[in-house]
């Protein structure tokens, strides 16, 4: 969380497994590479958020190189007011002995 709060794309590339696919209130995206940024920071400005926070993570299941995770976090404004709390689920791939999201 700590480098998505410091908007960190380049760090944010090391992360996430490309071609990556992700699901957003029924829309299926797919980065197909590090030419397109992970995360939209020109929308998510245009909403009051200033940071996040991981509220909870839960391990749903685990393999030797895949595991599915359940994020509970939450959005903060620059007055340190919660104005989202949501939930995601995410697959991660252990590639190189390193864990990326896919």
């Amino acid at each position: 969380m700590k480098v998505f709060n410091e908007e960190n794309i380049s760090a944010l590339e090391q992360v996430y497994a490309f071609p990556h696919v992700k699901i957003i209130n029924g829309k299926l995206t797919t980065v197909e590479n590090k030419d397109t940024p992970v995360i939209d920071y020109v929308g998510l400005k245009k909403t009051p958020w200033k940071y996040s926070k991981i509220n909870q993570i839960k391990i749903l299941a685990e393999g030797a190189n895949s595991a599915l995770c359940e994020l509970d976090f939450s959005r903060y404004d620059k007055d340190d007011k919660e104005f989202l709390r949501t939930t995601g689920f995410y697959v991660l791939t252990k590639d190189k002995g390193f864990w990326q999201i896919l």
